[in-house]
């Protein structure tokens, strides 16, 4: 289980009230946490390096260990112990966490690119506005990202959470997935301008997550400021400091219901220092962008299954493969099948040769559902795996997932929002 160190007597405060350690022991085993250890920075210092010289000046304010629940991610700082005990307490009630009206307001977006799919496909975001910080606030901020990251996160593989400062950048953001000599940027903490590839060298931590990668994920604002190199550091220029109000937190990550709930951890812990308290302020994720003039804004949105395959055996069969398990799992037929002959509330899928430019002739296709085309597949022409310096043979399949969204007398589920 793991253990959570918090300052006692901002604890009580939160609490409300004063405990002996026997009182709070009993408290803690009533709710079904225990109080581990009672001790201090000076303490915990004196055991680490029995060095005195290295306690010099250290703080010998008590600190509780607390053993929480292995599942208990809210648990992991001080403000979701406090507020589950003063809700066990009966002294509040359960908060209620309620999303901004922003009718009327313009919603921040964030863009994914298609590329993202061959490092760290997802990402989730969400922001804090009129937060106050002191100096506790935030250090318990920046402590409960790192307990995430070392739990639930595993590590930052399957999740690594960015926090930056919104003031200093400007929206719309961008999660891209670029070749690493093409990212620079100023590290948190640095003061020059690295390239990702040359910050691989100098940094030891997460870097084989992403290292042997052909592209690095990556997050820019409007102006193409580099926000963060997901799951490795975060740029310099939109760090946070305690004179921060508005909070930019994303997640990128390669298991997208552990985003969630790592996004939704983090900001109904901290929601309770808004401006509204336990307010958030949504983030919309925005698909693959294709220009359509008949719209107001000149463009839509469109969601799109990417899928790639990259080794020695990576030919047309394979991806041709996916595309054919892809579709019986939709309970698609396949046009010319018995299946697809059958009464059906939707029409059967087919695909023919293309001359897609990505693409190798002759080893590809185009993938259509009913007279629609919805997709592409095939091997990837040498020329696009020289510009990216891919040694290997790469088959891909790029697939419109909308006109599949449908329940099951075939009527989509999809709903335009006009604008």
């Amino acid at each position: 289980m793991p253990v959570v160190g918090v300052n006692r007597d901002r604890l009580f405060q939160a609490l409300g009230r004063t405990y002996t350690d026997e009182e709070f022991d009993v408290l803690c085993f009533e709710y079904g946490i225990e109080l581990d250890d009672v001790t201090s920075e000076k303490e915990l210092l004196r055991k680490e390096k029995g060095d005195s010289e290295a306690i010099e000046g250290a703080s010998e304010e008590v600190i509780y260990k607390i053993d929480i629940p292995a599942n208990r991610y809210d648990m992991l700082c001080l403000e979701g112990i406090a507020r589950a005990l003063n809700v066990f307490k009966g002294r509040v009630a359960a908060p209620h966490y309620r999303l901004a009206d922003m009718r009327g307001k313009p919603m921040q977006q964030v863009v994914v690119r298609p590329e993202t799919a061959l490092v760290r496909p997802y990402v989730v975001a969400a922001i804090l506005r009129g937060v106050t910080f002191d100096a506790a606030r935030y250090e318990s901020f920046i402590d409960l990202q790192d307990k995430l990251h070392q739990n639930l996160c595993r590590q930052r593989s399957l999740v690594a959470i960015g926090t930056h400062d919104l003031s200093t950048v400007e929206g719309p953001f961008t999660y891209e997935a670029l070749p690493p000599g093409d990212i620079r940027f100023v590290p948190l903490k640095q003061s020059r301008e690295f390239r990702a590839d040359e910050l691989m060298e100098k940094l030891r931590r997460y870097v084989p997550l992403i290292r042997d990668s052909i592209v690095y994920p990556a997050i820019f604002d409007a102006r193409r400021t580099l926000l963060s190199l997901p799951p490795i550091i975060n740029g310099a220029h939109s760090a946070i400091t305690l004179s921060t109000r508005d909070v930019f937190i994303e997640c990128t990550a390669t298991d997208l219901t552990k985003a969630k709930v790592v996004l939704n951890t983090v900001v109904c812990m901290f929601s309770e220092y808004c401006a509204t308290p336990f307010e958030v302020e949504p983030v919309e994720i925005s698909d693959a962008v294709l220009l359509a003039p008949e719209r107001d804004v000149g463009a839509r949105n469109e969601r799109r299954l990417v899928a790639v395959v990259c080794n020695r055996e990576a030919g047309f069969e394979v991806i041709h493969g996916l595309l054919n398990r892809i579709m019986d799992v939709l309970g698609v037929p396949l046009k010319g099948t018995p299946a697809a002959s059958a009464p059906s509330a939707h029409p059967a899928y087919s695909w023919s040769p293309s001359a897609h430019p990505s693409f190798f002739p002759g080893r590809q296709a185009e993938v259509r559902f009913g007279a629609d085309a919805v997709g592409t597949f095939g091997v990837v022409h040498p020329e696009v795996l020289a510009a990216f310096d891919v040694p290997n043979p790469v088959s891909a399949l790029e697939l419109n997932l909308e006109p599949f969204c449908f329940d099951q007398r075939g009527k989509s589920l999809l709903r335009r929002i006009d604008g």
